[in-house]
């Protein structure tokens, strides 16, 4: 049997700031970009507080569009009767990526406490330098972001699912894949050159930027990865003749897709786009005014490229999973599952200084690389009871106990963690739990129809009872997941290798129990809570002190967030209007029934004023309080 398919997908997608009235010049910032579509408020970050102004990421207009062409073949043979089913195929996904990207529209102006020297603030307070109005850096852009980028994956497969006895099946295939470099199909992609011509030439900063497609660079910035080749192998077997147990085992070599935020980055380098760091000077006498206003070159650009040798992220999983019948009704099933990520996308900046050095390409500020460096590990205990409805009662209940390990759980920064290595010439000192880790996790899930009315047990003759009683069902779901891992950090750039440009990398010293309340004897200075796991402070701040000059000690992600736990409910009662064809239904369903409160990450700034404090909930839309609905339904 033969089956081709043929799909087009055409997905708009547009975001932008909520007021796009120019608030820079009346508020007293220089304007950056111009264009109606990107004004707004200017961006303003001040050391331990919250930002001030609109996304940096905004505007954009992302329209992509999707082909794919797939044909997949399936062979019964007759030889060795007819125990393989063999399985062939292949598909192509051309994909367009039509994008406006205006990121930093608007201007960044940072106040991270200014210079020791300043008689005008010997505290270095940010707030004060911020009433000053003479901050460390801005970061200004000029340019357009304009650009299609385009790529196009290959896949082919064969697959024997070999019946080797009634009892036991071997799965064995073959995929292979070939994902080409993304390009932008005006070659409006750019990598930094990194000889020291990139010093001397001029004009500033166009010179220093090689172009995709001209000599020394690709059109893809990388160079093709051929070697995609996946083998999956499994096996079921009933040891016992029986579907009452089962033993299940599989592995399997997967590869991912860049995704293409990562390689758009290219385009947004001179000479197409700038982004540049413009840092106060020594006295720190520029102003939020004239800050922007250097001669273009004075201040380095921070470009973004991929890796020459970038190559495809892969993922191995494994997994041996035993199912039993333990009722007719009931079924239990326990899985080890596993997996081994290589190669996996990170950023790290290649500029970055070593400790008291200079930068290794002076020419620039920091430079981002994305490359295929990282690597994670996941291992898990998953166990699952099901019972099949009986006596009006289904349920499915699940536990999983589970560890994840990487060195960058993505490649962009969230609250968990800044995005980057805290040493990026060390990516086995940010080792540690993955930003989504969560050891354990249950849920239980179930319905229950009351036995009342037409075939029940209870009042099943027509009469009040039954028109009262009749087709009520309840459901539930609890679920209570441990809290998720962060990362303590600096405001400011603590090392002094020049990374704060990027973001707030450096971690502090740990010099006590952040899980314990009271005194620090590593840091007597420091009013400690009595307990820790409160919303004042969900761990000891005084755990923590500043390591001046060095990359702190802390690890990455060492720290656990607070629990969830959530309880839905809903209750269902379908109402016969005249015969079997007409339903009306009315449901109430409840979400976080108990509204209890599920907080988000504490603020994990060490340099904030709530450091250590619990500041939201629901602050990311996934863990609301309580929600009520009620809904009405006619079914004919």
């Amino acid at each position: 049997m033969n089956e081709l398919r043929f799909g087009y997908n055409k997905e708009l997608g547009y975001f932008s700031q909520t007021d796009k009235t120019d608030h820079n010049v009346p508020l007293g910032f220089p304007d950056v970009l111009t264009k109606p579509v990107d004004l707004g408020f200017p961006n303003v970050t001040v050391a331990g507080f919250d930002g001030i102004g609109q996304p940096t990421n905004t505007p954009q207009n992302h329209p992509t569009t999707t082909l794919h062409l797939a044909d997949n073949l399936a062979w019964n043979p007759a030889f060795m009767g007819g125990r393989h089913q063999l399985k062939f195929g292949f598909e192509v996904r051309p994909y367009w990526y039509n994008l406006l990207f205006d990121i930093i529209a608007r201007g960044l102006w940072a106040f991270n406490g200014g210079p020791a020297a300043n008689s005008l603030n010997p505290t270095q307070n940010p707030l004060i330098q911020l009433l000053q109005g003479t901050p460390d850096f801005a970061l200004g852009v000029s340019g357009n972001s304009n650009m299609v980028i385009t790529t196009t994956s290959y896949g082919g497969y064969v697959q024997d699912d070999y019946r080797v006895s009634p009892h036991f099946t071997l799965n064995l295939g073959l995929r292979y894949e070939y994902n080409s470099p993304p390009v932008e199909i005006n070659n409006k992609f750019s990598d930094p050159n990194l000889t020291p011509f990139a010093l001397t030439c001029s004009p500033k900063p166009n010179c220093q930027f090689i172009i995709a497609g001209t000599p020394g660079l690709p059109r893809g910035t990388y160079s093709p990865d051929r070697t995609d080749f996946a083998p999956r192998l499994g096996f079921a077997w009933r040891p016992f003749g029986t579907d009452r147990f089962v033993l299940r085992s599989g592995y399997g070599i997967f590869y991912d897709l860049v995704i293409l935020n990562a390689n758009l980055e290219s385009e947004l380098n001179p000479p197409f786009f700038s982004v540049v760091d413009f840092s106060n000077n020594s006295t720190n006498s520029l102003t939020i005014q004239n800050i922007l206003s250097q001669p273009p070159g004075v201040n380095p650009s921070q470009p973004s490229f991929m890796a020459r040798n970038f190559k495809d992220a892969y993922m191995q999983q494994w997994n041996l999973d035993t199912q039993v019948e333990l009722k007719h009704d009931l079924l239990l099933d326990v899985a080890y599952v596993g997996s081994k990520g290589t190669r996996l996308i990170v950023a790290r900046d290649i500029n970055q200084s070593a400790l008291g050095g200079t930068p290794p390409f002076p020419a620039f500020g920091g430079i981002t690389m994305n490359s295929s460096e990282g690597d994670s590990s996941y291992n898990a205990l998953q166990v699952r009871s099901e019972k099949r409805a009986s006596h009006g009662l289904a349920f499915l209940a699940s536990y999983t106990f589970s560890k994840s390990l990487d060195d960058a759980s993505g490649l962009f920064g969230t609250k968990a963690e800044p995005g980057y290595p805290q040493n990026s010439f060390d990516l086995s000192a940010d080792r540690g739990l993955s930003n989504f880790n969560v050891k354990h996790r249950f849920v239980f899930s179930s319905i229950y129809e009351l036995p009342f009315g037409r075939g029940q047990r209870w009042f099943a003759e027509p009469g009040i009872a039954n028109r009262i009683l009749a087709n009520w069902k309840f459901s539930g779901i609890l679920t209570l997941q441990s809290g998720q891992p962060f990362t303590v950090n600096r405001g400011v750039d603590q090392s002094m290798t020049g990374t704060i440009g990027l973001g707030t990398i450096d971690r502090p010293n740990l010099v006590g129990n952040p899980n314990v309340g009271g005194a620090v004897a590593g840091n007597p200075g420091c009013s400690a809570p009595a307990q820790v796991h409160t919303v004042a402070d969900w761990f000891n701040p005084c755990a923590f002190v500043a390591a001046p000059g060095q990359f702190g000690n802390a690890g990455r992600n060492f720290l656990i967030g607070p629990d969830f736990k959530d309880v839905d409910f809903s209750v269902l009662r379908d109402i016969r209007l005249g015969g079997e064809s007409r339903l009306l239904q009315f449901r109430a369903e409840f979400f976080n029934v108990f509204n209890h409160p599920n907080f988000d990450l504490p603020n994990s700034n060490f340099d904030g004023n709530a450091f250590a404090a619990l500041q939201s909930a629901n602050a990311f839309g996934g863990r609301p309080p309580r929600q009520v609905q009620l809904g009405l339904k006619f079914i004919f």
